[in-house]
């Protein structure tokens, strides 16, 4: 009986390890397509869902900055996004790939995204990300777009 309450921990511990396990990106223009659709729909929860188990293998601060994209869309957007701007998509040594955007709300407000990603072992994986609405940002991206990515 010791040996099945053990063996169901261990298949509990190992199952729940494969539910948070880093998931590679297939195709990231498609994956690009799927969070562009939730930032115009400015639904946070989409695109946290968009994002979830995405991560480089063992990064376990990302989960944390979606909790952060989550509030700051909430108290920027109010659901009233007007367009997704492409500023740049630019390619480093095959293994980066940085892609910025400004986010425009119906009022004119403009915030600016970027996303990193990175491949692991040949495989595609979100390795950073950012927003802003702060003027830092937004000079950074209409002078330098992601070349100045950090």
């Amino acid at each position: 009986m010791k040996c099945i309450i053990k063996g169901l921990a261990y298949a509990s511990v190992l199952l729940s390890s494969l539910a948070c396990a880093a998931m590679p990106i297939a195709d990231l223009d498609a994956f690009e397509s799927g969070y562009i659709g939730c930032l115009k729909k400015f639904d946070p929860k989409c695109f946290s869902k968009s994002f979830s188990g995405h991560f480089v293998p063992g990064d376990t601060k990302m989960e944390g900055l979606l909790q952060s994209f989550d509030k700051f869309s909430a108290d920027w957007s109010n659901g009233k996004v007007f367009e997704v701007h492409p500023v740049d998509h630019i390619e480093r040594g095959k293994i980066f790939d940085i892609r910025t955007y400004f986010v425009e709300r119906e009022d004119g407000a403009i915030a600016g995204l970027r996303v990193r990603f990175r491949k692991f072992k040949g495989q595609w994986y979100v390795y950073g990300m950012t927003i802003s609405s702060e003027n830092e940002m937004l000079n950074e991206i209409r002078d330098k777009g992601a070349a100045c990515a950090k």
